[in-house]
């Protein structure tokens, strides 16, 4: 194991909880996590996406969800 890693579990790192925010009808909340919602998480997924899949393996993702949130 290298002695420098030290994962996001054993530094604290994480935000004090806050409570919620109203505001037009939608509930949200601010991020526990430094990392939660930076733009570069899906820098790779958008790639992966756009230009290595071809268009029937854009559709098989899309697919499966349907089919797992499709009343049975």
């Amino acid at each position: 194991m290298n002695p420098r890693y030290v994962s996001n579990s054993f530094v604290n790192k994480s935000r004090p909880i806050l409570p919620y925010l109203v505001s037009d009808y939608i509930v949200s909340r601010e991020s526990h996590f430094y990392y939660e919602g930076k733009e570069a998480d899906h820098d790779q997924p958008r790639a992966l996406y756009g230009k290595v899949m071809n268009e029937k393996a854009r559709q098989q993702p899309h697919d499966n969800t349907l089919l797992r949130i499709a009343p049975q």
